[in-house]
């Protein structure tokens, strides 16, 4: 790509990306029929990349959807002893997930997948959470006990 092909993406991306769209829509059969065509031919080349490039794409994923660097990552993680923020369990197998406020996006602290899809299921809502928080001490283990 030459740097008037470079200088014209970056002016008219809104264009490009509507062209594509518009594109993907009218040929949506043709594109079906290559990814099934590919899949067939490649069937482990994802995986295969994948596992080769396990840190780098994590790098990627955190910088493109967090503006995290490993650095930042690996710092929150050392400030969590090395840990989840919310129950303190250490995932030594699996990265913590990033939980973020989904309003403005900034960085709260990395949680288990338990605690983060508590905090999902509960949309972040504080009411709702002290809800459940007190629905839980009404319920002791002494009355369920005698149900």
């Amino acid at each position: 790509m030459n740097k008037y092909q470079k200088q014209y993406r970056e002016n008219n991306k809104e264009k490009i990306k509507e062209y594509r769209d518009k594109y993907r829509k009218t040929h949506k059969k043709y594109f079906k029929i290559y990814r099934k065509k590919y899949k067939l031919t490649y069937p482990n080349r994802h995986k295969e990349y994948y596992i080769k490039n396990k840190l780098k794409i994590k790098e990627y994923n955190l910088l493109k959807k967090f503006n995290l660097t490993i650095q930042n990552y690996n710092n929150l993680l050392k400030n969590q002893n090395n840990g989840c923020a919310i129950c303190g369990k250490i995932e030594k197998s699996k990265y913590l997930n990033v939980d973020h406020n989904h309003n403005t996006g900034k960085v709260r602290g990395l949680l288990c997948m338990d605690c983060n899809t508590g905090i999902g299921k509960f949309k972040d809502n504080l009411n709702i959470l002290q809800n459940a928080i007190n629905y839980l001490r009404s319920y002791n283990e002494h009355t369920i006990r005698n149900l």
